[in-house]
């Protein structure tokens, strides 16, 4: 699958994204039929036989794309604004306004749409723009994804449309990303840290096993019996035998810790819609 950024749409890209529109009109609150603007949800139509979004497809195509494309074939999208004016906690901002993100249905669920938006804020990284977006309370996978990237809500329109639905605004700041790659760098070296320090203590445990017994060794206890110092030697060996024993065991642990969290990590990603 190859994922791309695009200003302008070829008429066969064009059919693709229409195809894309009509397929996931009733996924969306309202349906994109009956929406006059890619920013807004207000009703551009009651009519129940108007399921062509074309209002909608016209807008799209003033926008830029992040296409996703199969043997040639538009897959997945996602539709943005450059430049837009947004209110933001009472200050206006410029922003990139992520408008729409579509995949087909039958390859949903496969971390396409998360993909689509790593690009999308990759981009926005690079320029240190402010990145928005809006959807509906119910819309919990893409809400997910939001949240995944560091966006935070700072508008809810309760009851829009009047459909008993939120709308619901996010935005995402260049610092939220320094944030977010802070914590991140912070949580992989406390654990690998946590490993080294394991590590460390079963060497120190391994050497200072010998350096115990050749402190016994110039001291009088040869002078005991031997059939006591063996015994005391044994149950020096024993005890450092458990505490070394104990040590590896921790680090294995550990090793499995960061190898489970990284997998987990890697199919949330991958199966995110």
């Amino acid at each position: 699958m190859r994922i791309f950024l695009t200003d302008d749409l070829t008429e066969a890209q064009k059919e693709d994204v229409m195809n894309l529109l009509i397929e996931a009109d009733n996924d969306f609150i309202p349906p994109l039929s009956s929406r006059s603007s890619t920013v807004n949800q207000n009703p551009a139509s009651t009519d129940p036989e108007f399921k062509i979004p074309l209002e909608y497809f016209d807008e799209l195509n003033t926008q830029k794309f992040i296409l996703a494309t199969d043997k040639g074939r538009i897959v997945a999208f996602l539709s943005y604004k450059d430049d837009m004016l947004l209110k933001i906690k009472e200050q206006e901002e410029v922003v990139t306004y992520i408008s729409t993100v579509i995949v087909q249905k039958d390859i949903r669920n496969q971390g396409i749409a998360h993909k689509l938006l790593a690009t999308c804020i990759k981009k926005c990284n690079k320029s240190k723009t402010l990145v928005s977006s809006a959807t509906w309370n119910k819309n919990s996978a893409y809400g997910i994804v939001l949240y995944d990237f560091g966006f935070a809500p700072f508008k809810v329109i309760e009851n829009d449309n009047d459909n008993g639905v939120h709308t619901v605004y996010f935005y995402r700041t260049f610092e939220n990303h320094k944030k977010i790659m802070i914590n991140t760098t912070c949580h992989w070296l406390a654990l690998i840290g946590t490993l080294v320090a394991l590590l460390l203590i079963a060497i120190f445990l391994y050497f200072a096993k010998y350096e115990l017994l050749l402190q016994v060794f110039k001291k009088d206890l040869l002078l005991i019996s031997d059939t006591h110092i063996l015994e005391f030697l044994a149950d020096i060996d024993n005890v450092f035998y458990y505490i070394h024993a104990a040590g590896i065991t921790a680090v294995s642990l550990c090793m499995m810790l960061i190898i489970v969290i990284a997998f987990c990590e890697h199919y949330n990603k991958k199966h995110k819609k």
